[in-house]
């Protein structure tokens, strides 16, 4: 399904507009805060997202501070999408997005499947000045995900450093207990 370069500047223009209204996602919420800037126009956005209990989920994701047009649409519209995905499934979604706008995916089937509301940015690509705009909130939260998984997994390093050092200090105890019984019986026979 071919769409012209035309339809998709008018798709872009209605999700830009409705987007930019759309205050839903605009608030911050409890969660990973990381701030974004793009120095090429001052946009400004904190970027939040609240993980559920096990960490797998993207519970909710939010933004604030200023932007032009397309950068707050952008964060809105990721917003609304990644809600609900596992960290691996917003990767996925992030890298389609960053590939459309280079130009390296171009298959608007898949494109539209993995991206929803997302594929309207497709052509940012012809206006250069506008790609960092639209990328701010993907690559801050891409940010985010990446310092997050750093984390999960020094946590997970040191838990199991800390399983190691419990099974050495249980077999040093059981060797103490067993050398502590044998002397009581050589005690007992002197």
């Amino acid at each position: 399904m071919e769409i012209s370069k035309e339809e998709m500047m008018e798709i872009y223009k209605q999700v830009i507009i409705e987007n930019t209204k759309e205050k839903e996602h605009k608030k911050e919420i409890e969660g990973i805060v990381k701030e974004g800037v793009n120095p090429s126009c001052g946009d400004e956005l904190k970027i939040f997202v609240k993980m559920n209990e096990d960490n797998t989920i993207i519970e909710e994701l939010s933004f604030t501070g200023r932007g032009c047009a397309i950068s707050e649409a952008s964060a809105n519209i990721m917003s609304e999408i990644l809600k609900g995905k596992t960290k691996e499934e917003a990767k996925k979604v992030i890298t389609t997005f960053f590939d459309m706008i280079k130009l390296n995916e171009t298959n608007d089937e898949k494109l539209m499947e993995i991206l929803g509301d997302a594929y309207a940015f497709k052509n940012i690509a012809y206006m250069p000045s506008r790609v960092k705009c639209a990328f701010l909130s993907w690559k801050t939260l891409e940010k985010i995900l990446e310092e997050w998984l750093t984390t999960i997994n020094s946590v997970e390093k040191t838990l199991n450093g800390l399983m190691e050092l419990k099974t050495k200090a249980q077999e040093l105890l059981d060797t103490c207990t067993s050398f502590s019984s044998q002397f009581n019986q050589v005690e007992e026979r002197v």
